[in-house]
């Protein structure tokens, strides 16, 4: 009796632990099915190509820690394979190269992040920021007229948006808080080609390191500047007309 109790608790105990195993191998399977195919990360600089890049970090956090304004996210469960991995919410905390050496490329242990692609500021391409003329207050020559309720009002950055700054005959944020300047983003005059009436529009330049400045401080919601992750000047979209 006692042998067919034991014989009984050992085949329940050997199909329960089948299950568990199935269970978890579809489980992981059906990971990367759950990243959004048109959804790409802004990963930190210095970043290497992506699929190259999810081989090579191993997901040790030390970019995290690193990173000053603490703009560096680890990519949550729902992000498949980049699970666990370092990417940057520009709308909500962008990178303004406010450390020295890039600190973030220069912690990284397994070269997912590479010096030779960001050993400064300026020549970082992290993506590429894309105007959305229609949303631009600066196209309909329009300011902002009370304090915007976005997050980086009171965000720690070694400069902060003075709300004095708001107060211009039509909004020029994106510009004026760029870490990188003209080289990245100007403000310039066009002519409508119906009207015949002219009007001011941020232009995106070759500069541009897609360090996400620009969309964290567009007053507008949605933001009336983004970027592109991995977006590389000349790209479609990627020239402003």
């Amino acid at each position: 009796m006692l042998k067919e109790m034991v014989e009984m608790d050992r085949r329940i105990f050997v199909k329960y632990l089948g299950l568990t195993v199935a269970g978890t191998a579809i489980g992981v399977g059906a990971t990367p099915l759950l990243t959004p195919p048109e959804r790409k990360l802004l990963r930190p600089p210095g970043a290497i190509n992506e699929k190259d890049f999810l081989g090579a970090c191993i997901k040790c956090g030390l970019c995290v820690q690193i990173c000053p304004v603490e703009c560096i996210k680890l990519a949550d469960i729902d992000e498949g394979l980049a699970y666990q991995t370092p990417y940057i919410d520009a709308r909500t905390n962008a990178c303004d190269f406010s450390c020295k050496g890039i600190q973030c490329v220069l912690v990284c242990p397994t070269y997912a992040l590479v010096h030779e692609l960001a050993p400064n500021a300026e020549s970082t391409r992290m993506g590429l920021a894309v105007l959305k003329p229609d949303r631009c207050l600066c196209v309909k020559g329009e300011k902002l007229k009370h304090k915007s309720k976005h997050k980086w009002d009171e965000w720690k950055y070694k400069w902060k948006v003075n709300p004095a700054s708001y107060m211009k005959d039509i909004c020029t944020l994106c510009a004026d808080k760029c870490p990188i300047g003209p080289a990245a983003i100007t403000i310039e005059e066009r002519k409508d080609k119906k009207t015949g009436k002219t009007y001011q529009i941020p232009v995106v330049k070759q500069g541009c390191t897609g360090c996400g400045v620009c969309e964290m401080v567009c007053p507008v919601d949605p933001p009336a500047i983004v970027i592109i992750p991995g977006m590389k000047w000349g790209e479609k979209n990627g020239k402003q007309s």
